[in-house]
């Protein structure tokens, strides 16, 4: 794991797109590529991509300022490999104190995974723009975990 260089944007966005893509969710409002590239040059993210063999297989995006784990993707031929796994430890160390995050309220693989990984569930009002249903997970933090 390593962070983003900036020549490598559109092939993050991509993988970004690929994954969610492949979410089990109605994305008929989804961002282009073109667009997860600028919002990956725009945001005040930290972005971590995963690599293996060569390939990109993941990425995580953190606000740690603000506690929020923003985006957390691996790309479909990496699912169920430990790559979110590793992924969520790095958030985790990133922010010690505890993290929240929002995932579509529809995407059970998404909500399984954040639960197993010790993450709880709250309720949450609908996305911004799409009124799509969603919900916030949060993680207490190391002092906390059990």
């Amino acid at each position: 794991m390593r962070e983003m260089r900036p020549d490598e944007r559109m092939s993050v966005a991509r993988l970004w797109w690929e994954s969610s893509m492949s979410a089990p969710v109605d994305l008929q409002d989804h961002p282009t590529v073109d667009r997860l590239a600028e919002r990956l040059a725009d945001e005040p993210w930290r972005v971590t991509i995963a690599e293996r063999a060569g390939d990109l297989v993941g990425l995580l995006a953190v606000q740690a300022q603000d506690r929020w784990l923003r985006q957390l993707y691996v790309a479909p031929s990496a699912k169920r490999s430990g790559v979110g796994a590793q992924l969520l430890a790095l958030a985790k160390r990133q922010m010690p104190d505890g993290f929240f995050l929002h995932t579509d309220a529809d995407n059970a693989p998404a909500r399984r995974f954040y639960e197993a990984h010790g993450l709880g569930c709250e309720a949450d009002s609908p996305y911004p723009g799409s009124g799509r249903p969603r919900v916030r997970y949060v993680w207490k933090g190391s002092l906390h975990a059990g």
